[in-house]
């Protein structure tokens, strides 16, 4: 629950200090014996007897030193393990500006929800992500264009279904999916200034016209850090796992496309709920899809109107 937390401490004084708060998504109460804690604002809450000692290596990962026991060539996506592991890697980054020490880098999570949330009720939004070797020839490549923020940021791994990415590789620019707002994060990577474009006061990219999606970006040098119980998913252009640190670019982002996975959602659950709640849920699903089209067509008829 808080290796993430737990990545980013020091542990003596000839380390640098780092540019992570991390009691910035904690906070100060008492257990019901009358006891003081310290636990995150969202707890999943477990027995702490089950985990032992809160050290660095926790006594949790020493019954086995390593899991699973043969080498992992690329990701199972039947291993809750590892589709954790890549999940936990992209949300973390694409949240990292919440933790950050520096006021001036830092967003809150009300912040970054008014960036998504364009038109007041779009409350659904699309993870992606990126990686790259720190020091590889493709870490440049990888940084994203001003061409790229203009038009919504595309990465290498969506969290969506297989049927549900179609509309993402077709070339054909109107059936590419209009991008509302967009959070993109990089990370590994040296500022540079200007490169993002002209910002406004609120540090949004400005908009050359009202097509342009809502952007908001931030650069860190802070690389994400792979830990020992951390599957070796990640690997590089040799095929060998990345052990100590990555590159990443993770992105959320409203667009066009959520619609068609709310109708779609829509139509299985309306088939597996109760007579009673069909309608209004069906109806709810419907306005919340409705919200993904206003004042914006693609120039197709998807043939999905119920």
């Amino acid at each position: 629950m808080t290796r993430w937390w737990e990545s980013y401490f020091t542990y003596s004084p000839d380390q640098p200090e780092s540019p992570i708060d991390h009691d910035i998504h904690f906070r100060p109460g008492l257990a019901p014996d009358g006891t003081e804690t310290y636990m995150p604002r969202t707890v999943f809450y477990d027995l702490k007897n089950a985990f032992g000692t809160l050290r660095k290596v926790n006594a949790l990962y020493d019954i086995e030193r390593r899991h699973p026991r043969r080498p992992s060539t690329m990701l199972d996506p039947t291993s809750l393990w590892h589709t954790s592991a890549l999940l936990a890697a992209a949300v973390e980054s694409v949240m990292l500006p919440s933790r950050m020490k520096d006021p001036l880098k830092r967003e809150s999570l009300g912040q970054m929800a008014e960036v998504l949330n364009v038109m007041g009720k779009q409350s659904v939004a699309g993870l992606q992500m990126s990686f790259a070797r720190p020091g590889s020839e493709d870490t440049r490549e990888k940084k994203l264009s001003e061409e790229e923020l203009s038009e919504g940021v595309q990465l290498d791994i969506r969290f969506a279904p297989s049927y549900q990415l179609d509309s993402y590789t077709r070339s054909n620019g109107f059936d590419r999916p209009r991008v509302f707002g967009q959070l993109v994060t990089s990370r590994g990577y040296e500022e540079e200034q200007g490169e993002n474009g002209e910002e406004d006061e609120a540090g949004r990219r400005v908009r050359r016209s009202s097509y342009e999606p809502v952007t908001k970006s931030c650069t860190t040098d802070l690389r994400f850090p792979l830990l020992d119980s951390f599957p070796e998913i990640f690997r590089g252009d040799d095929d060998e796992p990345l052990t100590e640190s990555l590159n990443i670019t993770s992105s959320l982002s409203t667009d066009s496309s959520v619609a068609r996975k709310l109708k779609q959602l829509r139509s299985t659950v309306i088939r597996s709920i109760g007579l009673e709640d069909r309608e209004t849920l069906g109806n709810e699903l419907m306005e919340m899809a409705d919200e993904y089209h206003e004042g914006w067509s693609s120039g197709s008829d998807d043939g999905e109107d119920d």
